[in-house]
């Protein structure tokens, strides 16, 4: 009996023993299993970029940013810069701790830009910005392939401080909104006298700026990236069946010349009096900007007459000016990311009938603009960019062909534009914040001749920038407004190098 029921004991135990080795076995093979499909899962979703846009840690590129790093080079960097002037030198630390405090609210700032198979795209980083002393030439290259770097800088030298930033993560609208903190957090560090008072923040400051949502928002998806729909602004306006052709320009003038040492711009700096501008445009029945343009557009005029006085040349040319036209005027957004269009205002010289005076100049360029802003226009080249955007032939090609296939695009486009410019329109602080800060100054890197114009305190600042030494545009665009009566201010920077003339800029019309 004690033996048999050894034995049944026995069996009995080794059946247990095997069936839990099976068990234990089908769970390990289970585990390893699905080890593998939650890495083919996350492999995947990287592609399809599902769980990654959950967790926000990177980021497409919209529309708008798309083409800068295809086409940045060593000398048009796509890199733009707000400069603020202070009442006193720069604290290196108290601007460093404001830096901290402003970095915290803007999580777009924190992204780098990253090569991906298709498209270059945004990756959160944990990298932390420093305030440098300014030892170097403004709007240097910001984004390196090869460098996981952020695309901002702050510097500051004597009584400036200064935000570069490069072109893909923001327009300068959204970068105006990131200065606008940084200079508000420090002149509440540098200054206590300052927070004595309370801070009674404007209408601009109480919007949804500073949400992380908002600032993240891709405005060109959310209202041009699906069919039109009731939502859209143009149906709530009955449709102009007779739209106006767009001009066809002749002989598009061209500026090449002399290039500075370095690849570094030529800076050039001017104040006026903003009621004196619009006094007189509004003596012309014009806007500011129509204004600026007419008179940017006479200057270059000028300048060629100037460099051809022995060539007889009595054949139609055209002068064309790229000007950038801000999205959220027309559609509702917030976001601190690229959000704007661009359209070419121009003007042809030579025409039988016409004397080719200012006032001619400001009526057709008035005309321009009045077309390039209608809603249905914008709109209808807007929907037609983004649907080559998602075309699935486009978006199959490697990132490495894109490239060459924007560059080529970008200098055939470039063929059709003379120079270019911008009016940010007016920059503003809390009242307690505004009495430190004297004014603001925006200019950017070029591949031709432009400006960039912003008004603060009724001060209007026109900044020039040019690849080349030569200053005439510039200096003729300058003498016209004193002529009209404006009291204007200049500064510039040196760019030539030491014992070298300044040799004569060279004018193409193609």
């Amino acid at each position: 009996m004690n033996s048999n029921k050894a034995k049944h004991y026995k069996s009995k135990y080794k059946y247990k023993s095997k069936k839990h080795y099976y068990r234990v076995k089908t769970k390990a093979k289970s585990k390893v299993f699905d080890g593998i499909k939650q890495r083919f899962l996350n492999f995947f979703s990287y592609w399809t970029k599902k769980n990654l846009r959950k967790r926000r840690n990177w980021l497409d590129l919209e529309n708008a940013s798309k083409l800068f790093p295809s086409v940045m080079n060593s000398t048009d960097t796509k890199v733009f810069r707000f400069t603020a002037t202070i009442k006193d030198d720069i604290d290196p630390q108290l601007l460093q701790m404001a830096l901290d405090q402003a970095y915290k609210h803007f999580p777009l700032y924190h992204a780098v830009l990253r090569r991906g198979i298709f498209w270059y795209y945004y990756e959160e980083s944990e990298l932390n910005p420093i305030v440098k002393k300014e030892t170097d030439y403004p709007c240097r290259s910001l984004f390196h392939y090869d460098k996981k770097k952020l695309l901002f800088r702050v510097l500051y030298y004597r009584n400036r401080i200064h935000l570069e930033v490069f072109h893909s993560l923001s327009d300068g609208t959204g970068a105006s909104w990131f200065l606008q903190l940084l200079i508000s957090n420090y002149i509440l560090l540098r200054y206590p006298e300052s927070r004595s008072q309370r801070i009674e923040l404007s209408e601009e400051f109480q919007n949804p700026r500073y949400e992380f949502s908002t600032q993240l928002d891709d405005s060109f998806a959310r209202y041009f990236h699906k069919q039109k729909k009731s939502k859209s602004i143009t149906d709530k306006k009955p449709v102009n069946n007779n739209k106006p052709k767009k001009p066809k320009w002749k002989r598009v003038h061209r500026i090449h010349g002399l290039r500075t040492q370095d690849n570094r711009m030529q800076i050039i700096e001017s104040e006026m009096p903003v009621k004196d501008l619009l006094q007189i445009s509004k003596q012309r029945n014009v806007t500011l900007s129509v204004f600026l343009t007419a008179v940017f557009i006479e200057a270059i005029n000028k300048t060629i007459k100037n460099k051809n006085k022995n060539k007889n040349n009595n054949k139609e040319y055209s002068i064309t000016i790229s000007v950038p036209i801000n999205l959220r005027q027309y559609y509702p957004s917030y976001s601190a990311r690229n959000f704007f269009a661009t359209t070419l205002i121009g003007y042809t010289f030579g025409q039988e009938g016409k004397k080719d005076t200012l006032d001619e100049i400001c009526d057709c360029v008035a005309d321009q603009y009045s077309t390039a802003t209608q809603i249905e226009n914008i709109e209808q080249k807007l929907y037609s960019l983004a649907k080559l955007e998602k075309n699935v032939a486009i978006r199959t090609i490697i990132r490495p062909v894109k490239d060459v296939i924007l560059r080529i695009g970008n200098d055939i486009n470039n063929l059709n534009i003379t120079a270019a410019l911008s009016n940010m329109g007016k920059i503003s602080f809390p009242q307690n914040i505004e009495e430190y800060v004297d004014q603001i100054y925006v200019y950017t890197a070029a591949s031709r001749p432009q400006f960039v114009c912003i008004t603060h305190k009724d001060v209007l600042t026109i900044n020039f920038s040019s690849p080349y030494q030569d200053t005439e545009i510039q200096m003729n665009f300058l003498r016209r407004l004193t002529e009209m009566g404006i009291p204007v201010t200049i500064g510039a920077n040196e760019v030539n190098p030491p014992g070298i003339k300044q040799q004569e800029i060279e004018h193409e019309i193609l």
